[in-house]
């Protein structure tokens, strides 16, 4: 059951086209974005760190989001997109 609204905002639409584009493993980023989207519509702080009072990051390799959570309106809003370096943690859990 989806408990939130995810919704990506244009900036980090075109990041993640960015990824897409580059990526040497493009199912990798795929299978990312579908996690970090049912992840954050079912509970969008639980796994996520906390970087100022409004603004969260987490993490599902090979991709790293930025968002926000209005509880109210029970919608996530996902700011920001950027990839996390080759490596152990970088790395998606099929690789």
């Amino acid at each position: 059951m989806r408990r939130f609204k995810v919704d990506w905002l244009q900036n980090a639409l075109d990041d993640l086209a960015d990824a897409w584009s580059n990526a040497e493993n493009r199912d990798a980023v795929n299978l990312a974005v579908e996690a970090i989207d049912d992840k954050l519509a079912e509970n969008p702080t639980e796994f996520s760190d906390r970087m100022i009072e409004k603004l969260y990051f987490f993490s599902e390799p090979p991709l790293r989001v930025a968002f926000t959570v209005d509880e109210v309106s029970r919608m996530v809003r996902i700011v920001g997109l950027g990839t996390l370096p080759p490596g152990p943690l970088g790395q998606a859990a099929s690789e």
